[in-house]
């Protein structure tokens, strides 16, 4: 269901934000003169805060700055949290969830090391909110849950009573509405003081919502209308924007198209104010639903196409798809079925590019569920193993016992050393048949993941041919054509994903066949140098070549051996910053050639290496830019390097950069 626009408002800790007025002025103008670093940090948290209602970014660059000034003293450590907390909210709102994700977690490493508990419980609840926000519901609850038993130590009604509110909001997304009303009656229940008018003002709204859903509108507006009584236009517009949009949405399902007008048009003044690209594309897209349905389709074509100009700006799937899917009923209403049938189809390329995210969820699921039937299979062996050695300790003392009375005892002896036998053949057994379980579970793993891997390709087939066939509609303008092209790099980093995918399982259950023919390196050095050159060039970063082993020949698989380059040069590249080296090269040794790839990144701490060849592990440090990264390339460079006969080895330091390095026989 399409929530997420009120979850930012109406989840997490949002304190009341102030209009910019003669108190910034008077704050920037005690900047500009420039005073001691202490009260320089001090003073840009302040501004942080002024700007957070009319100017979001500003918000950013002032908290960045007493970032990074307060970074370079222990004495203003203290000041941290609560910046890293301005920041990581401005970016939320802005819909920038990857860098508020990284202030957030900042700030709470620094909260725990200052015993700082009550901005500890403020990062937990906002971690919660973007892990809801990303459909992560159980770490959502998780995290809540953290929050709250610290503010509960604290005795902190304020923090309590969010919390409470978080958690409804978050089984009111899994449509346990029941159960969402029981915390919003907690919260409403300690909610008691005149002062948390904005708490009050979000609970009255929540249940508003509930009474939505149930198609109860009038006690819906009750509720909407009194929560938009506690809240000051001026001091929360970001809440009375939301609020204004909830009751415009409930006019409309009522048939009062001009009512429902009236309060999207407010929310939109307001939202334009605060930029707010969520919010932008929900009410423009009720704005031209509305209008459509009073049967001004120009009118209201242009405000959904609006609409579906913020969601590409907001980056959000679902609501691309979601406005889509609007345009095409627009469409349709007005006879126009040429637009209507493309606005279908790009609605379900988003569905399309939705589902493959969940099907990425779903592999690494089924990953794990796979580890935990390998271990408790692995522990049932320890146990059989500990069976035996017992029974054998046993064994042994009889026989001493045996050996000291043997005459009398001959007969004794002759019956436990038949126990011990039928107890070591009943462990053999036990043993064997643990393997066989292990060895079963291991084939359903490899061959689930070929099989949805392969299931894969078709939605993708599907959506490169749609891209395909768009300009054949009609001639594109140079934002579709931007458009198409960011598509068609979805469909390409998905596809190499699956290849990956079918790879491995190939490579696992033994069906990737080796080929024995002669291999040129300096040939093979010299084109995997130029295939990754172009890449290096847009990063900034020198691509470097050395040859110790030139023309030396080894009978190998080409096509692997080229692989195995072209993944450790691409992972060089993508985690190092520009204007470094990456140097890439070969030599002969011992009857062998090694091949390398060196680079001036960020390294690998000791503890990512124990993990660095396994599937679906990725490490601490991120790709540069951004590039995709499905966890698979090392498992698999690891998996052909041994089917080649050969080793591969990495030595890294933290801040000093990785080697790679290949070791493979000549013959």
């Amino acid at each position: 269901m399409i929530r997420f626009i009120v979850i930012l408002f109406f989840i997490g800790i949002v304190p009341v934000v102030r209009a910019q007025t003669q108190e910034l002025d008077s704050l920037l103008n005690r900047l500009r003169q420039k005073p001691a670093d202490e009260e320089r940090v001090r003073l840009y948290l302040e501004v942080a805060n002024e700007y957070e209602q009319s100017d979001l970014q500003k918000t950013v660059l002032y908290a960045d700055s007493g970032i990074q000034l307060a970074g370079k003293s222990k004495a203003f450590e203290k000041q941290l949290p609560p910046l890293y907390l301005r920041k990581g909210m401005a970016l939320r709102k802005q819909s920038v969830n990857t860098e508020a994700l990284k202030a957030f977690k900042s700030g709470l490493s620094l909260s725990v090391a200052q015993h700082d508990q009550l901005n500890e419980a403020r990062f937990y609840s906002e971690l919660a909110s973007i892990a809801h926000t990303n459909g992560e519901i159980a770490k959502a609850l998780d995290l809540d849950q953290k929050s709250l038993d610290i503010f509960v130590a604290l005795k902190d009604t304020l923090g309590i009573t969010e919390t409470y509110n978080n958690i409804g909001v978050i089984h009111w997304h899994k449509e346990n509405r029941s159960k969402a009303m029981v915390f919003y009656k907690k919260a409403v229940a300690l909610n008691s003081s005149a002062r948390h008018l904005i708490t009050k003002a979000r609970l009255l709204n929540n249940i508003g919502l509930i009474f939505k859903d149930i198609d109860q509108y009038d006690s819906a507006l009750t509720y909407f209308n009194e929560a938009l009584s506690y809240l000051d236009i001026k001091k929360n517009a970001f809440g009375y924007a939301l609020v204004n949009n909830n009751i415009g949405i409930s006019y409309r399902e009522k048939g009062n198209y001009d009512l429902a007008l009236k309060h999207f048009e407010i929310a939109r003044r307001l939202q334009v104010q605060l930029n707010d690209q969520y919010g932008l594309t929900l009410v423009n897209d009720n704005i031209g639903r509305v209008l459509v349905a009073q049967r001004k389709f120009k009118e209201g074509l242009a405000y959904l196409k609006t609409a579906f100009e913020y969601s590409l700006k907001a980056d959000n799937l679902e609501w691309q798809g979601h406005v889509s899917e609007h345009l095409a009923d627009s469409y349709e209403l007005m006879g126009d079925f040429k637009n209507a049938y493309l606005a279908r189809k790009q609605a379900d390329v988003y569905e399309d590019s939705l589902d493959t995210r969940s099907r990425h969820r779903e592999l690494a699921e089924v990953e794990v569920k796979y580890q935990v039937k390998q271990q408790q299979a692995e522990n049932d062996l320890l146990k059989a193993e500990n069976e035996l050695n017992l029974s054998t300790i046993r064994n042994k003392n009889l026989l001493v016992t045996g050996a000291i009375i043997f005459s009398v005892l001959i007969f004794t002896l002759l019956i436990f050393a038949y126990r011990a036998l039928q107890i070591k053949k009943k462990t053999t057994a036990i043993i064997e048949e643990k393997n066989a379980r292990l060895e079963a579970l291991n084939q359903e793993k490899n061959n689930l993941m070929g099989i949805v891997a392969h299931d894969l390709k078709s939605p993708f087939n599907s959506i490169g041919g749609i891209t395909n066939i768009l300009p054949l509609a009609g001639p594109l303008n140079d934002e579709q054509k931007k458009f198409v092209s960011l598509i068609n790099n979805v469909v390409e980093s998905s596809r190499t994903l699956i290849q990956d995918l079918l790879d491995l399982s190939a490579l696992e259950n033994r069906e990737i066949k080796i080929g024995r023919e002669p291999v040129n390196v300096t040939d093979l050095m010299t084109g995997v140098y130029a295939k990754h050159t172009l890449q290096a060039q847009k990063k900034g970063i020198t691509l470097e070549v050395s040859e110790e082993a030139k023309d030396a020949v080894i009978v190998s698989d080409h096509r692997h051996i080229e692989r195995i380059l072209d993944n450790l040069i691409s992972n060089a590249l993508k985690f190092s910053q520009p204007s470094t080296h990456v140097a890439i090269g070969s030599k002969l040794e011992s009857g062998q050639v090694q091949f390398y790839v060196k680079d001036q990144g960020p390294g690998i701490s000791a503890e990512d290496q124990k993990n660095l060849f396994k599937k679906f592990r990725k490490l601490s440090a991120q790709p540069t830019q951004g590039e995709s990264s499905s966890g698979l390339g090392l498992s698999i460079v690891k998996a052909l390097v041994e089917e080649l006969g050969g080793n591969i080895a990495v030595e890294s330091e933290l801040g000093k950069g990785t080697t790679f390095t290949c070791t493979l026989p000549i013959k």
